[in-house]
């Protein structure tokens, strides 16, 4: 207050804290509040408000606009010549304590709002830097949550990938059961083919055992097989050379006959039979034809008669009782028995000597006596002949034959063992 005259205080604007002159000076009011302010500090106050703070009114700090600022406009009915206002300035100048007061209210007003807008430049600068501060966490904010929006759809795309990979893990996994479901059923099924074949591999070689026994057996009895032809072998090579020999009396016999001359010895079976009983007899060892011929190079003729032909069996029968004696010195060689004996056969048209004496039969013995060969009588149940050694050795190709599919047999029966022995190991 200026004067004490005045009854009431002086309007001032709380911006600027100078007096309100609506006369003179242009006045603003904030239409949702009613505070009025000088038009050039209200729009100074919306210009520091639109830095940072949002638009308020400066003294009860309510929200407002430029657009809720409006003007006011008074109407002066007083007397224009009132000189109650002129005439301060003078009052003021004619009292000097009260200019000096008034000085130092000014100064104080001014060191008022000095501190005030220091304050608020203060309170501006802290401000800026909030709000730059603001900004810096704005943006890093901004970065961040860009950076969280790319993290998140990352991790959506991974997840979906992973789900992905679950689903075809899981389903793997079934497959894989169901694999293991049939592995173990096929399992099953190979260790009980395998006991079976386990069982028949015993079986196999069981039978294989024994069949290599009778293999052995065979073998022996091959073995004694070659032995028997080998032995047979040699006794007709002596047969042949006896039936040189002969050949060689048959010779001597026809010479005989032309020396003896027409004269043709006639012989029954009572002359053999009182010859044979003879205490000083001498033993005949001569040949007789009997059975199928060994000598292959001469062809058998046919006989001529039925009663020469029984003839020829009864001298043949005298004289082999007479010859038994030398059959049982010829059987010491190792060749004994009827299948030990081969025959010695003649032609059937060869006349048999026919023996009235000792004396007349002196040049048979002596040639029978200078043969160096040894000649055996043969055997009447004896017969060997082509026919029996083809089939001794057919007979021993067939075992051969036999023996060689068993032991491949074998073979075979190893190879499966060993197949499913990997298969199990497996």
């Amino acid at each position: 207050m200026i004067g004490g005259n005045n009854s009431f205080g002086k309007t001032i604007c709380s911006i600027c804290y100078e007096d309100l002159n609506p006369i003179i000076e242009d006045l603003q009011s904030i239409s949702i509040c009613g505070h009025v302010f000088h038009e050039i500090c209200l729009q100074q106050w919306f210009e520091y408000c639109t830095n940072g703070k949002k638009k308020n009114c400066p003294v009860c700090k309510q929200a407002c606009s430029e657009q809720n600022a409006n003007r006011l406009y008074f109407q002066s009915v007083g007397d224009p010549n009132d000189t109650s206002l002129t005439k301060k300035p003078r009052d003021h100048e004619e009292d000097p304590r009260e200019l000096r007061n008034e000085v130092k209210r000014l100064e104080g007003k001014v060191l008022q709002l000095t501190s005030t807008l220091e304050k608020q430049l203060k309170d501006l600068k802290e401000v800026n830097a909030e709000l730059f501060t603001c900004k810096e966490e704005l943006k890093i904010e901004a970065t961040l949550k860009n950076e969280a929006v790319k993290q998140e759809a990352a991790i959506q795309q991974l997840l979906h990938l992973k789900s992905k990979e679950l689903d075809r893990s899981t389903l793997e996994c079934i497959r894989l059961k169901d694999g293991n479901m049939a592995l173990d059923r096929e399992l099953a099924a190979l260790k009980l083919s395998y006991k079976e074949l386990v069982t028949k591999c015993d079986t196999h070689g069981r039978r294989e055992a024994r069949s290599l026994r009778k293999l052995e057996k065979s073998k022996e009895k091959i073995n004694k097989l070659k032995t028997r032809v080998q032995e047979l072998e040699t006794a007709l090579e002596r047969k042949e050379k006896d039936n040189e020999n002969l050949r060689t009396l048959r010779a001597a016999k026809k010479n005989f006959e032309l020396y003896q001359g027409s004269k043709e010895p006639k012989v029954d079976r009572r002359s053999y039979e009182n010859q044979n009983k003879a205490p000083a007899a001498t033993e005949v060892d001569l040949c007789i034809v009997t059975g199928s011929c060994n000598d292959l190079s001469r062809p058998r003729r046919k006989r001529k008669s039925k009663s020469k032909e029984k003839s020829i069996q009864n001298t043949a029968e005298d004289i082999i009782t007479g010859g038994s004696q030398v059959q049982g010195s010829e059987n010491k060689d190792g060749i004994s028995g009827s299948r030990n004996s081969p025959v010695i056969i003649l032609d059937d048209d060869t006349d048999l000597p026919l023996l009235d004496d000792v004396t007349q039969h002196q040049p048979s013995f002596r040639i029978r006596k200078e043969t160096s060969a040894p000649v055996i009588l043969a055997h009447p149940g004896f017969h060997l002949s082509y026919l029996d050694v083809k089939v001794l050795s057919f007979v021993v190709w067939m075992m051969m034959i036999y023996f060689n599919q068993m032991i491949l047999f074998f073979f075979l029966v190893l190879t499966y063992c060993s197949a499913f022995t990997l298969l199990a190991e497996i």
